[in-house]
């Protein structure tokens, strides 16, 4: 079954991106304009996110300590 032929299913696209959308907004946002995809992003609590874009939200449990490696 090829795209666009009835029953054919979206292709799926998930971003990943903690300040979502970032450098993907163009390709996000046209992407989720056409019914072939479904898109989905995840992102940091409190990123802008896009409308007409899915986005799930994680949170960090607790900050990097002085000890930890800045990379």
């Amino acid at each position: 079954m090829k795209m666009g032929e009835a029953g054919a299913r979206p292709l799926k696209v998930l971003f990943i991106h903690q300040n979502f959308p970032g450098q993907f907004r163009h390709l996000a946002l046209d992407l989720a304009r056409d019914p072939a995809y479904q898109v989905v992003a995840l992102g940091k609590r409190g990123c802008p996110g896009l409308p007409g874009v899915r986005t799930i939200f994680y949170g960090l449990h607790r900050e990097a300590a002085k000890q930890t490696h800045q990379y």
